[in-house]
């Protein structure tokens, strides 16, 4: 069977080898079209573009279909009855839509031009035969050899993926040619390089996605090769910070070993890591609580919880906010350095092309900068929030503890648990709500100086509506404070009410007052649900505000630039817009 496709292929390619190409494009040498680069591509085509990728294709097929062991076979044949086979099957017939396309080429080609077809057109033939050969190939390898293609040999995947890059040069010599992409030829190699790029990229997503799943459910199968005793998985003391290098603590790669055990198998308590002393509860707790006790013994002033957590974290909160101030700053520095760009682009001289390529670079660097600090300010904030939400929750139980009897019957247990888990939350979220107090007035001002420079006072129509919606935004602000105290009585009050039917469960049992009591928690909980209802609406609305002030403000600046008279440009727009 190998001989009876091979023999008349290597005849063909003998031929096409010893004809000259001019012949077979059906041009003489003395022709000066055949010096154009259409007709070169043309010609070219099918020899190298076409033969040379369908024999890659041919090769790579063969070496990739080998067949994969049973238990591989097995768990690709789950994986793919969890994806679908009917996907992996549509994927399967796209060769054989492209090797009709180009067979319906190569026969329009063939009978324009009959006369000596086989001197003129052999290569056209030979890439007929060598297509037709590789949809057959791929068509069984996708139904028959799915588990090795799929799962294992990648390359194959990737060069399916690369494959329709070889009819790019072709489309655009015919592009050229024609001058009018609606034609016939043109549309056909449109359309077969769309049918090739969508089975590239479908194999390789399928192969991906089946790959995953295979990965996904031998996580919790132990790897035969491995040892069955217990070996640490890092040798990273996060207590004392030892091993960790700057570049690991700014990329977070002293968290990949964690990662990869996490793949292998279920992680347990005893694989994760020890917490530092900088967020060790205890520890935080005994700082805030002997800041708070300095705080009580001096009577010069009143005692304050924010000065006493303004003592413990103030050069580590302000450590933060220098990284925030950073971030901020290399936040303007890309539209700035775009603008230079475009302003660049008009003026069209060449001595500029260094300052562009400049800045260019400056920009992708300052995008990776920006990254970095914008990562390190978010996992800065998260570590202050967690050491203040363990040192004020066990403050809260400290002093629950040591407080007097009649001092405790003061306060239910709902408003005990509300001040260790809303309360407490509160004072953690100003952590990020302080630096925008700051950061943001800063960012308006330079943001206004920056307009003023290149719309001059149009700005002033933007700041116009940004000011008309500061009393909106208070009003909302308001009822949503209001609506979030209801809310927390309705809450504190269903809190205490529960905590009373289980300290009284065996009477309420015994007395048949399940259903009397349980109405009264729901009326609790509707109420509290209605508050919170309420309050959503209104934060939906406010961000629906939020949303739209900058459209309002591009689009008043924008109409007042104009209506002074001055010329808009592309380097004007896109720093507004930035």
């Amino acid at each position: 069977m190998a001989f009876l496709i091979s023999f008349p292929l290597n005849v063909i390619c003998l031929w096409h080898f010893f004809v000259p190409l001019p012949y077979q494009c059906g041009k003489t040498m003395n022709s000066p079209s055949v010096l154009k680069s259409y007709i070169l591509f043309d010609c070219m085509r099918q020899p190298f573009f076409g033969c040379a990728a369908s024999l890659i294709t041919i090769f790579l097929i063969v070496i990739c279909s080998k067949r994969c062991s049973s238990i591989q076979e097995q768990k690709a044949k789950k994986a793919f009855q969890f994806f679908g086979m009917r996907r992996v099957r549509c994927v399967g017939m796209l060769p054989a839509i492209s090797f009709l396309l180009t067979t319906w080429q190569g026969l329009r080609l063939i009978f324009s031009d009959h006369n000596e077809w086989m001197l003129h057109h052999s290569h056209t033939v030979l890439f007929i035969c060598l297509h037709g050969l590789e949809s057959v190939l791929s068509c069984w390898v996708l139904h028959y050899r799915y588990a090795a293609v799929m799962t294992k040999q990648r390359c194959l995947q990737i060069w399916w993926l690369l494959r329709p890059t070889f009819h790019i040069p072709y489309v655009y010599s015919l592009g050229r040619r024609y001058k009018v992409l609606w034609t016939p030829e043109v549309l056909e190699e449109v359309l077969d390089l769309l049918v090739s790029s969508l089975f590239g990229l479908s194999t390789f997503i399928i192969g991906f996605k089946v790959s995953s799943v295979i990965s996904s459910k031998n996580r919790d199968l132990p790897d035969l090769s491995e040892s069955l005793l217990d070996i640490k998985h890092s040798q990273i003391d996060l207590k004392s910070k030892k091993g960790i290098s700057l570049w690991e603590q700014l990329l977070f790669t002293w968290v990949t070993p964690l990662m990869d055990l996490g793949i292998k198998r279920q992680l347990n308590y005893d694989d994760l890591f020890d917490l530092p002393e900088s967020l060790d509860p205890n520890n935080c707790s005994k700082w805030l609580f002997k800041s708070w006790m300095e705080e009580q013994t001096d009577k010069e002033c009143e005692s304050s919880l924010f000065h006493a957590i303004y003592l413990v974290y103030r050069w580590q909160y302000l450590y933060i906010g220098i990284v925030k101030m950073l971030n901020d700053a290399s936040g303007f520095a890309g539209p700035l350095l775009l603008h230079s760009i475009v302003t660049n682009m008009e003026d069209g001289q060449a001595q500029n092309a260094k300052i562009g390529y400049g800045c260019a670079i400056a920009i992708g660097l300052m995008s990776i900068l920006r990254a970095f600090l914008g990562t390190q300010y978010t996992f800065m904030v998260a570590k202050l929030k967690l050491q203040l939400r363990s040192s004020i929750i066990m403050l809260i139980y400290y002093k629950a503890l040591d407080v007097r009897l009649s001092d405790r019957n003061c306060f239910s247990n709902g408003e005990i648990q509300t001040l260790m888990s809303v309360d407490s939350e509160r004072i953690v979220n100003l952590c990020g709500s302080l630096h925008e107090l700051w950061s943001l007035p800063l960012q308006m001002m330079a943001a206004l100086i920056l307009l003023y420079l290149q719309v001059k006072f149009s700005f002033l129509a933007g700041l116009a509506v940004i000011v008309l919606l500061i009393p909106v935004n208070k009003v909302i602000a308001t009822k949503i404070g209001l609506a979030s105290q209801r809310m927390m009585k309705a809450k504190d009050e269903r809190v205490r009410r529960m905590g009373e039917i289980l300290t009284y469960i065996r009477t309420i049992k015994m007395y048949a007052w399940e259903g009397m009591l349980s109405n009264r928690v729901m009326e609790s909980r509707k109420e509290e649900v209605k508050y919170l209802g309420v309050r959503k609406y209104l934060d939906a609305l406010c961000v629906y505000f939020w949303a739209t002030t900058p459209i309002l403000f591009s689009f008043f600046t924008f109409g007042l630039y104009y209506l002074l008279g001055y010329e808009l440009n592309a380097a004007i727009v896109r720093n507004l817009c930035s």
